[in-house]
C-alpha cells in the first residue's frame, strides 16, 4: 500500500498558534470526516487561498501529534474543523458549513434551500444522520470482537436503510440519479453524509469484508448521492483515495480474514 500522511498540500503546519484576531483562518485535517464537511463546503462556496478575505488553511495533526497550542489557544473543544474570521470563532462542522453559506449567499453553491420550511427539513435530516449513522458505522469498524460482527453489521445496515427511507419519505423523487433531496438538489445534507459514506465504503470492505451500500434497492438514494457527489469538482479536490482512508483508519480497525468474517455473519 502506498505511503500516506495526514498533511496534504492544502494545509500548512504552524509551530505556534496563529493570530486568529484578524483574517480568515481555517483549521482542519483531511483524515477527519467532520473536517471534510467544512472544507468541502468552503470549496462549494468558491473560497480558496487566493480569496480576497485572505483564507488560510492550517493543518492540525490528529492523535498524539496534535499541537498543544491548538486546544489551549484556538479551539477549547480540541476538535477540527475550526474557523476564525476577523476574530469570530466558529466551531463544529455543520455550523461552519452553514456559516459559510450564510456569509456568502450569492457565491458558489447554495447549500441550504431558500425556503424556510425546506431548510428546516434539511436540518432535521442532518440531525438524523448524526443520530442514526455515525455510531453504528464506527462500532462495526472499531470493535475487535468478531463474534459481535453479526449484531454490529445488522445495526449498521438497519440504520442506513432507515436513513435512506427517511429521504424517500420526506423528499420523494423518481428513480434515477438523485442527491439526497432528490434530483439535482445538492445541499448541506449531502455534505454531511457523503464524507462518512466515502470513508466507510473503503474501510468496511477492507477491514470487515462487507459492502456498505449493497445493490438491493434499499440504499438507492445513498448510493446515488455518493456517486454524484464524487463527480463534483469541489469534492474531487477535498476527497481522498480509498487507499488513503484504509491507511488512515489502520489504528482503529484490525483487519481480519474474509473467511473469519463469513463464519460469523
Amino acid at each position: 500500500m502506498a505511503e500516506f500522511q495526514q498533511k496534504g498540500e492544502e494545509g500548512v503546519i504552524a509551530n505556534e498558534a496563529p493570530n486568529t484576531s484578524e483574517g480568515f483562518k481555517y483549521f482542519g485535517n483531511r483524515l477527519c470526516p467532520f473536517a471534510h464537511r467544512a472544507w468541502w463546503a468552503s470549496k462549494e462556496k468558491a473560497i480558496s487561498e487566493s480569496d480576497p478575505d485572505g483564507f488560510e488553511y492550517f493543518h492540525i495533526e490528529l492523535g498524539e501529534g496534535k499541537p498543544a497550542w491548538y486546544q489551549a489557544t484556538v479551539n477549547p473543544l480540541g476538535t477540527v474543523p475550526a474557523l476564525f474570521q476577523d476574530g469570530n470563532a466558529i466551531f463544529e462542522s455543520n455550523i461552519v458549513a452553514e456559516y459559510l453559506d450564510e456569509k456568502y449567499p450569492g457565491r458558489g453553491t447554495q447549500l441550504l434551500p431558500s425556503d424556510p420550511a425546506k431548510r428546516a427539513q434539511v436540518r432535521l435530516l442532518i440531525s438524523r444522520f448524526g443520530e442514526l449513522i455515525v455510531k453504528p458505522l464506527y462500532g462495526l469498524l472499531m470493535n475487535p470482537d468478531e463474534e459481535q460482527y453479526p449484531a454490529l453489521y445488522k445495526a449498521a445496515r438497519e440504520a442506513l436503510i432507515k436513513f435512506n427511507a427517511e429521504f424517500e419519505r420526506f423528499a420523494p423523487a423518481p428513480a434515477g440519479d438523485n442527491y439526497l433531496l432528490g434530483g439535482d438538489q445538492f445541499s448541506l445534507a449531502d455534505i454531511v453524509a457523503v464524507p462518512f459514506l466515502d470513508r466507510f465504503e473503503a474501510t468496511l470492505l477492507y477491514y470487515r469484508h462487507v459492502t456498505l451500500l449493497p445493490e438491493d434497492g434499499k440504499h438507492d438514494r445513498l448510493r446515488s448521492t455518493l456517486a454524484l457527489s464524487r463527480q463534483r469538482p469541489a469534492f474531487k479536490v477535498t476527497g481522498q483515495l480509498p487507499e488513503f482512508y484504509v491507511w488512515a483508519y489502520k489504528a482503529y480497525a484490525k483487519r481480519v480474514s474474509e473467511d473469519s468474517v463469513k463464519a460469523h455473519l
